[in-house]
Formats: structure tokens, sequence, C-alpha cells
């Protein structure tokens, strides 16, 4: 196995650990993928015959989109023989076959977003990439599957962005943490010395400042009791002297909703591109309203002239009081332009770009809300996440569907912000 490629000390030292277990936890850009990639393939290269390698991430979007396509890069670069030799072009559970010194060795490519159905495998090593997101169910299943006696050194590696001091991750490597059984490493970002100019800054303007300490320093960083958008200060982020500006559009955004405790929620944006700012200068909710109903209202205040709906990707799927959709009924109310995904972007990543907004890790503000949204305003201070539960947004409080409703439309707006990094390669890692 030969290649050019030049290892940093965090990731040599993945390479060179002897332990059971090798967590790294890492930034960003840290070469975390890529050392987990190049630490698989050494595995697979030394596996006996008939013995199986396994390699998880949370989802097969992400195995497919960012693990196994780095693992093949490395592949390529290292001259080691992978089958098929393309990436998979499937979105499911599948098998990869490398050429090992002892025949080819079969590593299994599995999600865990159903880490049950992994109960009777046997391997010898597996590789966990970006594990911040797993549940600690998911990890015990892994490692009872550890156990392939054939294997010589059964060998784990995880590999991750950091997380807050409550979940299994701490727990499990730094609070537990085992130094006969563990080795635990920790890279910053600006530990690899060959990402772009102006990568670790254009990150700082991206993340709010807990989440820059916590996916660039990285650092573990404990939010405020379980609450979402710990970002929003009324001294930095509400503003009576912002106003309706007549020659932007108005954005109008919603979370529909049905039911006790859970109001038609929608506010009105504007985005003014001179200050790179979203100025929020109004809210419709409403109780025991359908979209009928949040249409009246709407009208009553403004014109449908200027209008960009935005908002709950079901409510292409499902109706209010009728046969039509949310969606259609806005467009037969003359709301014809409506910028709605297929589908609602993964929530970390929703709160995450509100934070960054309402402040990001430079300083920089660029959301402001008028004072007369008084519901979005408690929203940002107390929505908060459903305790018991892996990352889900408690809906139990009336305020949480208007920050939901802010979301949808800043995460669609945003696109520059929340694929920033996009605009870099970052090689040699």
């Amino acid at each position: 196995m030969q290649s050019d490629i030049h290892l940093m000390r965090h990731q040599f030292k993945v390479l060179a650990s002897k332990k059971r277990e090798i967590f790294l936890g890492g930034g960003v850009g840290a070469g975390k993928t890529m050392i987990g990639s190049l630490w698989a393939l050494l595995k697979a290269r030394n596996t006996p015959k008939d013995v199986y390698g396994l390699i998880v991430s949370n989802t097969y979007p992400q195995l497919y989109d960012t693990t196994i396509r780095a693992l093949y890069h490395i592949a390529e670069r290292s001259g080691v023989k992978v089958t098929p030799n393309s990436i998979p072009r499937g979105r499911g559970p599948t098998d990869i076959l490398v050429q090992g010194k002892y025949g080819t060795i079969r590593v299994l490519i599995r999600s865990l977003e159903h880490y049950e159905r992994l109960s009777g495998l046997e391997v010898g090593w597996y590789w966990a990439d970006e594990v911040w997101q797993t549940r600690k169910e998911a990890i015990d299943v892994l490692n009872a599957r550890l156990r392939d006696k054939r294997m010589g050194r059964l060998q784990c590696l995880f590999t991750s962005t950091l997380d807050d001091p409550s979940t299994w991750m701490y727990t499990r490597f730094v609070e537990n943490h085992n130094a006969k059984l563990q080795d635990v490493i920790y890279a910053k970002t600006e530990d690899n010395p060959h990402l772009p100019e102006g990568y670790v800054e254009t990150l700082r303007s991206t993340y709010s400042e807990s989440m820059f300490k916590r996916m660039v320093l990285s650092e573990w960083v404990a939010l405020d009791q379980n609450r979402i958008y710990t970002s929003f200060i009324r001294e930095d982020n509400v503003d009576s002297a912002i106003q309706r500006e007549p020659s932007l559009p108005l954005f109008w955004t919603h979370d529909f909703n049905i039911g006790v405790g859970k109001p038609m929620s929608s506010c009105i944006i504007q985005y003014h591109p001179k200050q790179g700012e979203y100025h929020v200068i109004d809210e419709i909710i409403l109780d025991k309203a359908d979209t009928h109903d949040a249409v009246n209202e709407f009208i009553s205040r403004y014109s449908t002239e200027g209008v960009v709906i935005y908002g709950d990707a079901s409510g292409n799927a499902r109706d209010t009081r009728s046969r039509m959709t949310d969606y259609e009924i806005l467009r037969r109310a003359g709301f014809t332009v409506q910028k709605v995904p297929r589908s609602n972007p993964p929530v970390r990543e929703r709160h995450n770009l509100v934070n960054a907004l309402l402040k990001s890790a430079n300083g920089k503000v660029s959301l402001k809300v008028h004072p007369r949204c008084r519901t979005l305003i408690k929203g940002l201070e107390t929505v908060h996440l459903k305790k018991g539960a892996n990352y889900v947004e408690d809906d139990n409080q009336r305020e949480q569907h208007v920050t939901t409703a802010l979301g949808y439309c800043l995460f669609e707006e945003s696109p520059n912000r929340r694929g920033q990094l996009s605009q870099f390669r970052v090689s040699g890692i």
C-alpha cells in the first residue's frame, strides 16, 4: 500500500493506536474522515479471510456523500483495489470488497438509522463516522458486534465533531475514560495546514459563538438547559427602528398547525441586501384557525403584491379545513410566488443557521425582530429541546411554531451561508 499522503500529528496518532477504542474529536476540515478512510483501508488490508469489517454513519446520504466518497478517494491515492470500482449508486445497505493480504475482504456499509438490524453480525473492526448525532443504544449494539476473535486485535474508530457534555460521547470518552482501552485524540480545524486561506475566518462568520467553539475549536460546549436559540439577546436582536421597506419583497413564512396550543403561526420578513440583514417586521399567530383565516388576516394588513411564500414542506401534502393543500389555498388567494422545498431542512442545521444569523462568532448580527413580534421573541428566548429525546424540538410550547416558521424561510433564503464552505476545495487532508 503506497501513498503520497502526508499525515498530521493527530492523524498519525490514530493510525499508531493499539487500543480497542480510538476517538478522534476534531473541528470541521481537520481531516477526520480522511484518516478514518485510511484507517479502515489499512484494517481491511490486514483482516483475515472471512472476517468482516464495518463502516457506519448516521444516515445513508451521509455515508455515501461523505464517508464512502472519501474512502474511495483515499483508496485510489493509496493504490488499494476496491470493488465495485466506483462509489455504489444505492442509498441503502451494501458491501464493498477490499483486496487484502489474505484475500478479498468484505466491508459492510450500514446506516445507524435502524441500528437494531445490525444484530447478529460479528465483525473484527468498525469505523463510525460523525457519531455526534448517534443514539447511545446504537453504539451499544455496535460494540456488541465487535467480537470476531479471528481478527486478533479487535478495534473500533470513532471520528466526530464534538457535542454537549450531556451526551454519551462525553460520558464515554471523558467522564469514564479508560486509558487501558481508549485513546482520545483532539484536533482543531486550524491544526490542518492544508486548508485554504480564510477558511477559519469564513467559519467564524458562519457559526454562532457556541457552535464555533464546538465545530472549529473542538471544545465540549454545553447549551443553556437545552435552550435552542442561545445566540438571541434582546439588546442585539430586538429593534423598534426596523420598519417595512416598500421597495423590498415580503417573505411570508408558515408553520401549519391545528390543535390546542398549536396556533397557525407565521411571520413576515424582509431582507436588506446592503446591510446583509433579515428584519422580521410582523407575525400572525391565530388560535383555532386555518390557512384561510391566516390569508384573511394577512390581506387585512398587507397586499398580495411582492410577497414570497415560505414554510413547512408538509403543507404541500396535507390540508387544514378544506380538500386543498395549504399552499394551494395560498396560491388561489393570490400568493403565487412560493419557495417551498420538497422536504424540511434537518432540525439541527436549521437551528444552527438561525443562531449564526442572530449573532455569529465574529459578532455580526444579521437578524433583527420588531418588538411587535411578541410570540416570536418569547420563542427565541424560551423554546427548548424535548427532554429525553434525541434532539427533538418540544412542540408543546406555543411559541415553537413561529420560531420554526422563521427557520424555514432563513434556511431557504441563505444557501450561501449554509453552503459557504463548498467554495473551498480542501485537499491534502
